[in-house]
């Protein structure tokens, strides 16, 4: 009696399920993930920069910028892909448009 239950279980972990019924359970879980991963991560950075990208193009001589490796310094003029900056009066600085990281107001 308990060797044949034993057996009956065993055979049940042996029976695997169909591919599409695996599918069927997985797909909307994989959707799910990818749709919470866009709303958390990815909408909210593209709308920063964005941002960002629209902040460096209104720029004006003598604007405040912060880089990325901290200095914060005057804007002086773009000359595509580079920036032009004053770190100090008359001490200039060729940067990349991209080491921006915001505009202080």
């Amino acid at each position: 009696m308990v060797l044949e239950k034993i057996v009956d279980w065993t055979l049940s972990l042996q029976q695997t399920p169909s591919l599409s019924d695996t599918l069927i359970h997985i797909v909307p879980i994989i959707i799910v993930v990818f749709l919470i991963f866009y709303f958390i991560v990815i909408l909210p950075s593209s709308k920063e920069e964005a941002k960002r990208k629209d902040a460096i193009s209104k720029l004006k001589k003598g604007d405040q910028i912060l880089l990325s490796n901290g200095f914060l310094v005057r804007f002086v003029q773009h000359e595509d892909p580079w920036t032009i900056v004053e770190l100090s009066s008359n001490v200039r600085a060729k940067v990349d448009k991209n080491t921006i990281q915001k505009v202080i107001e």
